[in-house]
């Protein structure tokens, strides 16, 4: 993996891990998702290039987000 290449995929977890990709303990045994956190600034911003898309979800809902393409990826990463 070039530099830039581990340079983006770091700044993408990055920003992944920041935005609540993880869980918070609410009492012993117990967790829960943390609070959403609002983001702030486009992938672009990161230097990263981006699609933005939608989904559409059951009961009518539309999910908003972004296809990140990476040449040579192995695998598709969502993340909600």
């Amino acid at each position: 993996m070039t530099s830039f290449r581990m340079a983006s995929f770091c700044t993408a977890i990055g920003i992944a891990l920041s935005n609540g990709c993880a869980v918070e303990p609410i009492e012993e045994g117990w967790f829960t998702p943390p609070a959403q956190k609002p983001i702030l600034f486009p992938p672009s911003a990161a230097g990263l290039g981006y699609e933005p898309i939608e989904i559409d979800a059951p009961a009518g809902h539309t999910i908003y987000g972004w296809f990140i393409p990476a040449d040579d990826a192995p695998a598709t990463v969502l993340i909600n």
